[in-house]
């Protein structure tokens, strides 16, 4: 379910509530039905970090299981993504 802006504003208070609405009208339904608010949350932190010096941030998660998930995140750079997930598909990862 999609969070409300108020959600994020109370975890985020430096944000600004633009920068917080445009985040939740960017993204699909199958984004926030994926990560827990808490991990929401700390996507938004890490993109309002980003700069074009830095523009992207890649996050592992190593499950108890072993499985891998790796979240990368990073300006909205035409023809970036499939590029990123070319390159890990190529590698035998699941996207």
């Amino acid at each position: 379910m999609r969070p409300k802006s108020s959600d994020f504003k109370k975890q985020c208070p430096e944000l600004l509530e633009e920068d917080i609405d445009l985040h939740l009208k960017s993204l699909s339904e199958e984004y926030f039905n994926r990560f827990e608010l808490e991990i929401l949350t700390e996507h938004l932190k890490i993109l309002s970090r980003l700069t074009p010096e830095k523009p992207v941030e890649v996050l592992f998660n190593i499950k108890k299981n072993g499985e891998i998930a790796c979240t990368i995140l990073s300006f909205n750079y035409a023809g970036v993504f499939s590029l990123i997930t070319g390159i890990m598909a190529g590698m035998n990862y699941s996207i």
